[in-house]
């Protein structure tokens, strides 16, 4: 018998903060970039979400048994961010 265990309390934690951030963040960041132009109001909004699920996996990521949190929070974040960015790209720009 193997005494291996395999721990995903990283990658459930990872993406927990990475759902909690796009759904939250996204449109806190959206809003707040409303004034510039619709590019740089995509990659902005994409990028602080990035940090900010950066931000939020560094407390999880001390653990000893959750060091693996913090890259798995930014794998999550930044698959589901890039997928966000598609989509708020395409959103029609109102005048």
């Amino acid at each position: 018998m193997s005494d291996i265990a395999l721990n995903l309390d990283p990658l459930l934690y990872g993406a927990a903060i990475a759902f909690l951030v796009l759904a939250a963040g996204t449109p806190l960041a959206w809003r707040a970039l409303r004034g510039t132009t619709h590019g740089i109001r995509t990659g902005m909004s994409a990028l602080a979400c990035l940090g900010a699920a950066g931000l939020l996996s560094l407390p999880f990521a001390s653990s000893p048994r959750l060091e693996g949190t913090a890259l798995a929070t930014l794998t999550f974040s930044a698959v589901l961010q890039g997928a966000a960015a598609v989509i708020l790209f395409l959103l029609p720009r109102r005048a």
